[in-house]
This record gives C-alpha cells, structure tokens and sequence, in this order.
C-alpha cells in the first residue's frame, strides 16, 4: 500500500492516520495472513489477543476479516508521555480466557522498542498458548524483535484518529515546553492532517484555547 503522508518538524516525524486509512490498513494487513494461511505457512489461530491500549481499536476488524471469533486484550505499558518510556513493560491487567493449547494472534499497532511484545509473548508461553504469531501495522528498526506480519515500517510518531485529545494533550505539552506558542502548536497539528474541527476541539479542552 501507499505509504501515508509524512510531516517532520525538525527531527521530529509524525504520520496521521485518519479512520479510512485506519481501516483499509487492517483490511490489508488481514488479507496478508489469510494469504499465509491459505499457502500453509500458518496455521489459523484461534483467538486475538490485543496489547491495549493501543491495540483495542483494531482488534475486532482483524476478528472480522481473519474470520476469528474469539478476542480479548492484554493491558501492559511502556510510555508515560510520548517519547518518555519505563525501564520496562509494566503488565497492569490481565483478564484471559484458558489459552492452554491454542493457537494465538497477538496484536499490537505499533511496535517500537519491541519489548512489550517481547514481554507478551513470554506471558502468554508462560499460560500454555500453543504458539503464537505476532503481527502489527506499524514496526521500528529500533524494535528488539520483528512481528511475523507487518503492514509499514516507519520512524514517525503515529497520530491516530481515535487518539487526537491524548496526542493534543501530550504533543502540544510538548511543544509549548518547547516555546511553541498555540497558534503554532495548532498549525502543525494541521500541517500534519488532523482535521480542523478536531484539533481546535481537542485543544479547547486540553489548553482552553478558542
């Protein structure tokens, strides 16, 4: 697929991926491991298990188009703020259904670092998942590992649709430590793609600004 549109301020690199383009990435990545399953590279699995937060979004299309019934979630963390991470994953919640003996697609929208799903992956062994295959729609060279299936690589900080107040709040904090007055700040949340109506919401309710 066509790689989306890049904005860079400085040394800084972001990506906004609007819900369309949201979907049609899923779609495409689903449609990569049917083809695997298909060949018989894979076997089909039998359950997605998503890293939340991140994760929750994308979870139930991939359900869709891969054809699997069963989903649910792994809460772990590694950044506190954008750029800012723990030493290491932090598992915060986990709520899984008996996955002893089954097969596992575990999903993450952007790996990084790599050591979230590392951490995962390690865990679900740990329950008696019979394998588990990882997948993402965005990977990092800077990532520990490589998920079996990825849809783009990239060096950018991802602005998704459904994340617009958290990046406001985070990029924009940013930004004025930065010495970035919020006219500016809301310049380049535009330059980047994000929609007007939501940039100036999101900033009405993060910074006051009207």
């Amino acid at each position: 697929m066509k790689k989306p549109k890049t904005t860079s301020f400085g040394k800084e690199k972001y990506i906004y991926l609007s819900a369309e383009k949201s979907h049609q990435v899923a779609f495409e990545l689903a449609t990569k491991i049917n083809q695997q399953i298909k060949k018989g590279e894979i076997e089909k699995p039998e359950i997605i298990i998503g890293i939340a937060r991140g994760a929750l979004a994308w979870i139930k299309t991939l359900a869709d188009w891969l054809n699997i019934d069963e989903i649910t979630s792994l809460r772990l963390v590694h950044y506190t703020d954008v750029g800012q991470r723990l030493k290491k994953p932090t598992l915060l919640r986990s709520c899984l259904p008996p996955v002893t003996g089954k097969r596992v697609l575990l999903f993450d929208n952007v790996v990084e670092t790599g050591k979230t799903m590392k951490m995962a992956t390690n865990y679900l062994s740990m329950c008696g998942a019979e394998n588990t295959t990882t997948a993402s729609l965005f990977y990092k060279k800077t990532s520990i590992i490589k998920p079996d299936f990825y849809l783009l690589e990239t060096n950018a900080w991802i602005i998704f649709y459904f994340d617009i107040v958290e990046a406001v709040k985070f990029l924009g904090s940013r930004w004025l430590s930065q010495g970035l007055e919020l006219k500016e700040i809301k310049n380049r949340f535009l330059k980047a793609g994000v929609p007007q109506k939501e940039v100036l919401t999101a900033m009405e309710l993060i910074f006051n600004f009207s």
